[in-house]
């Protein structure tokens, strides 16, 4: 046999005792951790969690929150003892069990895992164990709808809520646009004299005066009068009908439209009846002065309804806005009755698992026993580096730099029997 063939044997037959021992140690060991490992199958339920169609189209911080905070609050429900225990009740899991005890097995048994993607879609898979496949893929399926219709009720009641709120918003809106609307008619009846809209009027009443005051004798002037009041009278009955044919009866410009009517009315029976009566320059001359005055606050009284306008205006539109929010918030709550809430959507009830406890735990102690033997042979070549003795020619070579010209093998002893 040759020098070399000799050396690797005699290193197996070394070495082959710390390989099996190393090897059967650690097999040993893991056949043991398998032993005490339950038989137990985990069944997985799928879900798919989506946003709502608002939140989608708002694509805003406060949709994902709002989505981070659904998906917290379904798991704290489904680990709350009362859940727990009525699902074990259920399916008489841990009967035997104290009530602690059941809620701590039912907690270690329940897994609840998300998987974020990149748009508005979660996937969430709810596991259970159990020796059972069949139970534990039933228990799944309990958990995974007791999550679908936990997610249809906090649906459904902010839903609820956003439309009382806003109902609510829509009552304070509208109070306070009653309040803008009753001011600024109730300004305007009161100042209906000094309106800016009355100036180019109040100038045309002032120069009617200063002319009747002029040719109060004489005998044309009262047909051209007449004719100037007919004309006035038209003209406010005109755009009181237009304002009708637009607005409402008790709209700010219908209202002082019918006062000036009734008004301009009045004022020229007071008219007529001055005609007759001895004081008529003086009673035209305090009517020149009532006017003047009016003319004079016309530019105060413009700045206030000007104002008074823009509280109105302003009062409408946030009335506007909330109506629209209302109207908003009525079709999410139709469409979350129509689909019933259910953005949580089961895509995938669980199944007892194909590969049966015992087949798992034959094949990872195949593999455990494996890697027993990977790990004794690594510890088999660390001894053998650990070895620094001299044992061949090529050993002397490498360590002392020495080339030997001869080497004398290893003389068996022959044992020599003695004569006579």
């Amino acid at each position: 046999m040759k020098p070399n063939t000799r050396y690797y044997a005699w290193k197996t037959r070394k070495y082959a005792l710390p390989f099996i021992a190393i090897a059967l140690l650690f097999g040993l060991a893991v056949i043991f951790v398998m032993s005490r490992v339950p038989s137990d199958q985990t069944a997985s339920a799928r879900l798919l969690f989506e946003s709502a169609e608002l939140e989608k189209q708002t694509q805003n911080q406060s949709a994902a929150t709002r989505q981070a905070e659904r998906l917290e609050i379904i798991r704290f429900d489904l680990q709350r003892a009362e859940t727990l225990i009525t699902v074990a009740d259920t399916f008489d899991l841990f009967a035997g069990f104290e009530r602690q005890d059941r809620i701590r097995q039912m907690q270690s048994r329940l897994k609840f895992r998300t998987v974020p993607r990149k748009d508005s879609l979660k996937i969430i898979t709810l596991s259970f164990r159990h020796a059972n496949a069949e139970l534990a893929a039933n228990i799944a399926n309990a958990f995974a709808a007791i999550a679908v219709e936990k997610n249809r009720e906090m649906r459904q009641l902010d839903t609820g809520g956003s439309l009382t709120f806003f109902q609510a918003d829509v009552t304070a809106k509208q109070a306070l646009l009653d309040a803008a609307r009753k001011t600024l008619s109730s300004f305007q009846t009161a100042n209906s004299n000094t309106m800016p809209e009355r100036l180019n009027m109040l100038l045309e009443r002032k120069a009617r005066i200063e002319e009747r005051l002029l040719a109060l004798d004489t005998p044309s002037f009262r047909p051209a009068v007449q004719a100037l009041k007919t004309r006035e009278i038209v003209r406010l009955e005109t755009d009181l009908v237009a304002a009708k044919s637009r607005l409402s009866d008790q709209h700010p410009d219908v209202l002082r439209l019918e006062g000036e009517l009734d008004r301009l009315n009045k004022h020229w029976a007071m008219a007529d009846q001055l005609k007759t009566q001895p004081s008529q320059a003086q009673g035209l001359k305090t009517e020149l002065a009532e006017i003047e005055n009016w003319i004079a606050d016309i530019p105060g009284k413009a700045v206030i309804l000007e104002a008074l306008r823009y509280d109105y205006e302003f009062a409408e539109k946030q009335h506007l806005a909330a109506v629209e929010r209302l109207s908003d918030a009525r079709i999410r709550r139709q469409v979350e009755d129509v689909e019933q809430g259910q953005r949580l959507t089961i895509i995938s009830h669980a199944t007892p698992p194909e590969v049966r406890p015992n087949q798992k735990k034959l094949v990872l102690t195949g593999l455990g026993i494996l890697a027993s033997m990977v790990l004794a042979a690594i510890a088999v070549f660390l001894l053998n580096l650990a070895d620094q003795k001299i044992r061949r020619p090529r050993d002397l070579e490498r360590r002392l730099g020495i080339t030997p010209f001869a080497t004398l093998p290893k003389l068996t002893p022959i044992s020599v029997s003695s004569g006579p």
